[in-house]
């Protein structure tokens, strides 16, 4: 299997990651000599408090966090697979939908259900301490507003900047294949994600296709109730490529996104450890089951399994 040099360095060294695509936020580049901007989120629900308690801690306190000098708790990263289970089970347990109705996936992310339900896994005010020091997710992102597509464009909806949206109707068969193609890739990634860590799933129902044409710094956000996907970030990965709708994805694409996803997971997983060593073990952890999975199966089982299953 083809793996790319950036993420190579990150399983070899995952505290010491580079900028060696290019492009900003995301998995593999979140370092950027500019500023970063930092957004303010102002969440509509009382947001979760995912913190250890002491005095309800079972036995995943004991694998997950430690005792102080001074007789504090003291977080530490999942160091197994099943202290990760652990911490995912929490964090999906604390955020799950209240009621029973049943929901309909939706092309683009989620359900049909307004997001404004989901209750946030990283409270806002967390945003202001992002604990990476240059080594920020945090970019100039433009307003996005939900936009209906039809398929030539992959169908669903789209979080689209302005621009972005206005374009659409300008654009030629060839350039729309091209952000369905991504698409496709990007529910590709999400099934390898979820397959290699089956756990994630309700974590991995709060990602959204994203469509931002006005930055190409960041190729994902995480707002604290979502994860958004830059998609326009990821057409230059497609240069040279085809038209042809059943054309092959480039060699390393869908790993890419995995990686990207992932690396945003981990902010929900871990909600207020910003950059720091917690969240970068936290997500080599989900990238060495990723790797795990595709060794034993193939990167494109997935596909084959939602094939069969369809």
């Amino acid at each position: 299997k083809s793996i790319q040099k950036e993420n190579k360095s990150f399983l070899m060294n995952p505290g010491n990651r580079q900028n060696t695509t290019g492009t900003q936020g995301g998995s593999s580049s979140c370092k950027s000599e500019e500023k970063p901007t930092k957004r303010t989120i102002t969440p509509e629900t009382v947001p979760i408090d995912l913190t250890d308690d002491a005095s309800k801690e079972s036995d995943s306190g004991k694998c997950c966090s430690t005792t102080t000098a001074k007789g504090g708790r003291k977080r530490l990263a999942p160091s197994t697979l099943p202290d990760l289970e652990k911490q995912i089970a929490l964090v999906s347990r604390a955020t799950e939908m209240s009621g029973t109705k049943r929901k309909r996936k939706k092309r683009g992310g989620g359900e049909e259900e307004d997001d404004a339900d989901l209750p946030p896994v990283i409270p806002a005010s967390d945003f202001a301490k992002d604990n990476a020091g240059t080594d920020s997710c945090l970019r100039p992102i433009s307003h996005l507003r939900r936009i209906e597509v039809d398929n030539s464009l992959g169908g669903g909806y789209l979080l689209c900047d302005s621009g972005g949206a206005s374009a659409f109707g300008r654009m030629s068969a060839a350039q729309k294949g091209k952000i369905s193609t991504l698409r496709h890739a990007l529910d590709e990634a999400q099934n390898l994600v979820g397959l290699s860590i089956p756990s994630l799933g309700s974590l991995l129902r709060r990602i959204r296709h994203g469509y931002d044409s006005a930055n190409d710094t960041y190729e994902a956000f995480c707002d604290g109730t979502q994860i958004v996907v830059n998609l326009f970030a990821y057409l230059p990965k497609l240069l040279g490529m085809p038209p042809a709708p059943d054309a092959a994805l480039p060699p390393g694409l869908v790993h890419d996104l995995a990686i990207t996803i992932t690396h945003e997971l981990a902010h929900f997983l871990e909600p207020r450890e910003g950059h720091g060593p917690v969240w970068r073990d936290t997500h080599m952890r989900m990238v060495t089951e990723v790797m795990n999975y595709v060794s034993q199966n193939g990167e494109n089982e997935g596909s084959n399994k939602r094939q069969k299953q369809g």
